[in-house]
């Protein structure tokens, strides 16, 4: 994984912007990082009501480029709050796409006892 360390001054001290390639280089996966290791993709910051449709943006026919510009306008509009040290969504967000892409995470969870 390729990370963008020089934003990480940008974002937060604990965060770092992760830029890697997807799909045999088609697209491009954009994710915040933090320290400890846990993961959060751009997209899921976005409100579900508003997830399928793409920002408007002129097209530079690289669609990896267009991945990455497209990243940088949901981050702008809806990853506000993070980029200024908002810990608590950051956490949200990276336990909510921990539940959805992790099944070991999700039995843990399954076989919890509620006190």
């Amino acid at each position: 994984m390729k990370d963008c360390r020089g934003l990480t001054d940008l974002i937060a001290a604990e965060l770092t912007l992760s830029i890697r390639g997807e799909n045999w280089g088609m697209h491009a996966g954009v994710r915040l990082v933090h320290a400890d290791g846990r993961e959060a993709p751009v997209w899921w910051f976005v409100p579900l009501s508003e997830r399928k449709n793409r920002p408007l943006f002129d097209s530079t026919g690289f669609s990896q480029l267009d991945d990455i510009r497209i990243a940088a306008l949901t981050m702008s509009r809806h990853c506000r709050d993070v980029l200024a040290g908002d810990a608590a969504k950051f956490a949200a967000v990276a336990n909510e796409w921990r539940r959805a892409t992790d099944p070991q995470y999700r039995q843990s969870l399954q076989k919890r006892k509620l006190p």
